[in-house]
């Protein structure tokens, strides 16, 4: 997953950090590659964002 401007991994690192309780989104906002569809991409997503907070 790419960040592109914003910087995902450290604001849900700061999330955590600050125990805030809003949630965080995925927007999936870019092109999905040939071979793959909405759902595997958001898996991917979700897996970035589980390794950011481990």
């Amino acid at each position: 997953m790419l960040d592109g401007q914003t910087q995902n991994k450290e604001v849900l690192q700061l999330m955590k950090k600050e125990k805030w309780t809003f949630p965080a989104e995925i927007e999936l906002e870019y092109k999905i590659p040939e071979g793959s569809d909405a759902v595997a991409e958001v898996a991917k997503c979700v897996q970035y964002c589980k390794e950011a907070l481990a």
